[in-house]
């Protein structure tokens, strides 16, 4: 990408340990590093929006560009609250749009970011039925997970209820079910609206799977291992494939 193109914009920035933060939601996170601490106390004082991207290696500091992912989300600080007993911060943010990562324009006293504004690549008119079986079906299997997981807020489910669109409503799905980071990423990064429901939908199938065998069997460990597409079912000790 061009680092001098006049779209590109600087801001302070935040390397985030196993969290993953999306689009047009609310969320909040703790901050001990001095670094992040500043950064995100300058943004709140000059009224700029921070960036937040997510560390590939959690144990990681974080000085180097190729640790953190390229595709992040830009936001805005909505509260910044002291946590009693100690030097951290509790900072409530609010995701506005997608970005990636161009360059760190500097290291200190915080990271400062250079990223350029990604949208959404839309779909043409010939995939508008099967961009609504996939909204449709993504709702059936995320109902099936609210009811077998049976911990989430009523006003989450409203909200999946209200939304239509594919790549907003993969977003918000994805933003408010427990996850691991990596997958969560996955589907940040995924620009293409209709690429980015597929993998929700492949997602939640899984969840609903473990979900389910764990219902069966409670004291079944069960995992899913991505690389050989397979659910490991762990019990007293020793490892089954199902």
């Amino acid at each position: 990408m061009d680092l001098f193109d006049n779209n590109a914009l600087n801001m302070p920035m935040v390397a985030l340990r196993g969290l993953v933060v999306f689009p047009n939601i609310t969320l909040h996170f703790d901050v001990g590093r001095k670094k992040s601490i500043s950064a995100v106390k300058t943004a709140m004082i000059t009224k700029q929006d921070i960036f937040l991207s997510t560390q590939k290696d959690m144990s990681d500091e974080a000085e180097n560009i190729d640790a953190v992912y390229d595709i992040g989300v830009v936001c805005e600080i909505k509260q910044i609250v002291r946590i009693p007993s100690s030097d951290c911060l509790r900072v409530i943010v609010e995701g506005k749009y997608r970005a990636e990562l161009l360059a760190f324009s500097d290291v200190n006293p915080y990271l400062t970011a250079v990223v350029k504004r990604i949208d959404s690549i839309p779909y043409s008119e010939k995939y508008n039925l099967r961009a609504e079986a996939l909204v449709r079906y993504a709702k059936g299997l995320f109902n099936e997970y609210s009811i077998i997981a049976q911990k989430l807020p009523n006003d989450i489910n409203m909200g999946v209820a209200k939304l239509s669109e594919p790549g907003a409503l993969a977003d918000y799905i994805v933003g408010n079910i427990p996850l691991d980071y990596p997958q969560k990423q996955e589907v940040l990064s995924e620009i293409d609206s209709l690429k980015r429901i597929q993998k929700l939908v492949d997602i939640l199938g899984k969840e609903v799977k473990l979900l389910q065998l764990e219902e069966e069997e409670p004291e079944l460990h069960i995992a899913w291992n991505e690389k050989k597409n397979e659910i490991y079912a762990q019990l007293m000790g020793e490892v089954q494939i199902e």
